[in-house]
């Protein structure tokens, strides 16, 4: 456990010691931004977690196929990749650590304005967020593909936006689904003020009931085959596997991912206005979409995967957040984030310390093979 916690707050470190030179570069625009700096904490990310071994639930199945081949179709892009690495007879190390590089790149490159690189490291590994990028290896990096696109809606380019959508595709069938949020722009969730609320606590009223997701259950295997998920990995299945999910707790995991929820919500009005962007209005959308599908069916694996592609935006929002309170705009605004760092620390700590159960122990693979 002590390992593995130190393994990743170094690296949390490093990767923000980075943005902070990234951050300092940018104040003053004069100066080069070196490369290295650029680009060394993704190189930081791709080099611990290419190197992990047994770090979420399907990497160990990943690495039964790259090194013995795999009886199951799985799609293209990821396949090429894949058989790229083999061709070369390079360790499966170079071939994960690659996947990884790709999804902290196209995350950050998302971005444009640097100074939240910090901030969206910070939450990152704090809320846990990486376990979700370990865990369905092929949709967390399609996931990361549209993150990646959001700049395309934005600026109204909408072929950039379809290539985004097809090599998310190539990588997760599931992808699909993205090609209609091309004009979520159009909409402004948060323009009503009582709205995010009401939708939060719909999705609290539909999680207390069970029908939805009891229905749904019988129909898995359709799901499954639509989106490419592994046939006979129920929710009861999943579960085990993902304790790392404290909404399926009532206890203290509960409350402190509900107290993150309900400061985040309550900061995004002055935030919107902070920073008065189209960029932000698209992800806070998204967001709320999230926050819907993770709160209303976080008992049913079935359905949360698909919204997979919007509950990550909880993360990119609540660092946007964070950044905002502490401008120095209000010492009370400090105070509420300092109390948001530590319910997101709260949450490290529990699936540190849960690492056995959800996969998130840290093993570099030199220890085993």
């Amino acid at each position: 456990m002590i390992k593995s916690a130190f393994v990743y707050l170094s690296l949390m470190g490093m990767m923000i010691g980075s943005g902070n030179v990234l951050e300092k570069n940018q104040l003053n625009p004069e100066k080069n931004i070196p490369f290295l700096y650029m680009f060394l904490p993704c190189l930081l990310f791709a080099f611990v977690f290419g190197c992990r071994y047994g770090v979420g639930t399907d990497h160990l199945n990943y690495i039964a196929e790259y090194l013995y081949g795999r009886n199951r179709d799985v799609e293209p892009l990821f396949a090429f990749i894949e058989s790229f690495f083999q061709s070369l007879n390079l360790h499966f190390a170079w071939f994960f650590g690659f996947i990884a590089f790709l999804q902290i790149t196209l995350f950050l490159s998302a971005f444009k304005d640097r100074n939240l690189y910090p901030f969206l490291i910070l939450i990152l590994f704090l809320g846990g967020r990486w376990l979700g990028w370990c865990n369905g290896i092929r949709q967390a990096t399609a996931c990361c593909f549209f993150i990646f696109s959001i700049q395309f809606i934005e600026e109204r380019k909408p072929l950039p936006y379809l290539l985004c959508c097809l090599l998310a595709y190539m990588f997760h069938r599931s992808a699909i689904i993205l090609l209609p949020f091309y004009f979520i722009d159009k909409a402004d969730f948060f323009k009503i003020k009582w709205l995010p609320w009401l939708v939060y606590i719909m999705a609290v009223v539909v999680a207390r009931t069970s029908f939805i997701n009891n229905y749904i259950e019988q129909y898995f295997s359709v799901v499954s085959e639509a989106f490419n998920y592994d046939e006979g990995y129920t929710t009861e299945q999943a579960l085990t596997k993902l304790e790392y999910d404290t909404n399926e707790s009532t206890g203290i995991g509960s409350l402190v991912s509900t107290g993150i929820t309900l400061i985040t919500l309550s900061f995004m009005q002055p935030a919107k206005k902070f920073y008065d962007s189209k960029f932000f209005q698209i992800i806070s959308n998204l967001y709320l979409i999230g926050l819907f599908g993770g709160v209303a069916f976080s008992g049913n694996v079935i359905l949360t995967r698909p919204f997979g592609y919007f509950t990550v935006f909880g993360g990119v929002v609540t660092a946007y957040v964070l950044y905002y309170m502490f401008q120095g705009y209000n010492k009370k605004y400090e105070i509420w984030g300092y109390l948001l760092i530590l319910f997101e620390l709260l949450t490290f700590i529990a699936i540190i310390y849960r690492g056995k159960l959800n996969t998130a122990e840290f093993h570099f693979f030199w220890e085993f093979v």
